[in-house]
């Protein structure tokens, strides 16, 4: 009868600083990821000569023989926004730097913001003196 109305403690929850330096441990998860299309992706920074479309920056140029066919591909409209399988063509992508692509990824998703962000670049450049 008495184990019947026990109640057992709720255990701790964790909090944010019980592994503040913890990394590399390994976790099982699952997620649904969207397919991505490596030809259309290629097709699209060899088409702008794996030179970023925003800030003009190509890593070859910087980085030499390792930096060679080296971008990333950007979807303009992302593919979050999309219903269901879509047939893309290399013209819905558009080539930019690492830094460039996590900015744009930053901003609303919406038609314009390569421009957009372009422009910023374009202005903090001019700003700066460079």
């Amino acid at each position: 009868e008495v184990v019947q109305n026990f109640e057992p403690p709720e255990p701790p929850k964790p909090s944010p600083s019980d592994f503040p330096r913890v990394e590399n441990r390994k976790a099982v998860s699952r997620h649904i990821s969207r397919e991505r299309s490596q030809v259309l992706a290629f097709e699209c920074k060899k088409r702008d000569d794996f030179r970023c479309q925003v800030c003009g920056m190509k890593f070859e140029e910087v980085y030499g023989e390792l930096g060679e066919e080296f971008a990333e591909a950007h979807h303009k409209k992302p593919l979050s926004h999309l219903l269901g399988s879509v047939k893309n063509t290399s013209e819905d992508l558009t080539t930019v730097c690492a830094n460039c692509h996590r900015m744009l990824h930053r901003m609303d998703g919406k038609p314009g913001d390569v421009a957009r962000l372009k422009a910023v670049v374009k202005r903090h450049r001019h700003r700066n003196g460079m």
